[in-house]
């Protein structure tokens, strides 16, 4: 419960509830009671945030229902890629007013829900300091799982992951010098080893040929009569309206 009525009371004498989230199976879940929100936007309080109490509320709960980083009660990230039957870690980002919650998380695989969760208790120290802390999770088969930290009694953060068995490539790392060799071929260009001499031709020049031609309009000669010209009938009109 977000907000309450400050007089009415239910039946069983709690505060009245106004606006109220938590989730709901693997989804969430949010109920307004009621139809004068948009009041946020005129009120005193709209006064003093120049209008925009009414779109933060809405920004915030349609975040939240969208699972919006900004506005999850935690973070969870893997602190590595997961690898089959390899301890894995998951960084838990906690917000300050977390000191006094106990925090749990909870790991469960994807496509077997009948299988009880695994749960950790989230040390308190992931509340001080920067808020960080590394959880180690127990080596995990190979396959999809859902990793849900909860904060008390309210919603939780959920991530999904998976855990991936290694293959060929993560056996041996030495570069294929076959399949290199025929991809330099293929490419039109040469497959050199570190200790070799890698000395390699280099690609012809590009020789650029530019040429400007420049032809005049008319011959200088005939700009500059054409300038005296105009010059004489300037001053010639001149004389004759009387001007010196």
């Amino acid at each position: 419960m977000l907000w309450s009525h400050p007089t009415r009371t239910t039946k069983s004498g709690a505060p009245m509830p106004i606006l109220a989230i938590g989730d709901q199976g693997d989804g969430r879940s949010i109920a307004l009671g009621i139809d004068g929100a948009w009041q946020l936007e005129f009120s005193q309080l709209g006064a003093r945030t120049s209008g925009r109490g009414y779109g933060a509320m809405w920004d915030g709960l349609l975040g939240w229902l969208m699972r919006d980083p900004r506005f999850e009660p935690g973070q969870l990230d893997l602190a590595s890629p997961c690898v089959a039957n390899e301890p894995a870690r998951i960084r838990v980002r906690a917000p300050d007013g977390a000191k006094d919650k106990p925090m749990v998380l909870e790991v469960r695989r994807l496509d077997r829900q009948d299988v009880a969760p695994l749960k950790i208790d989230v040390p308190r120290r992931a509340a001080g300091g920067t808020g960080v802390v590394e959880v180690t999770l127990p080596p995990l088969a190979a396959g999809g799982y859902t990793a849900r930290l909860k904060l008390g009694p309210g919603p939780t953060t959920r991530r999904e992951f998976a855990c991936e068995a290694g293959g060929d490539e993560w056996a041996d790392t030495r570069p294929d010098a076959d399949r290199l060799r025929a991809l330099a071929s293929a490419a039109g260009g040469s497959f050199r080893w570190a200790t070799d001499d890698l000395t390699l031709p280099l690609p012809p020049p590009a020789v650029i040929s530019a040429e400007r031609h420049v032809v005049p309009l008319a011959p200088p000669w005939s700009w500059t009569l054409l300038a005296a010209v105009l010059l004489g009938v300037h001053w010639f009109t001149r004389r004759r309206s009387g001007l010196s």
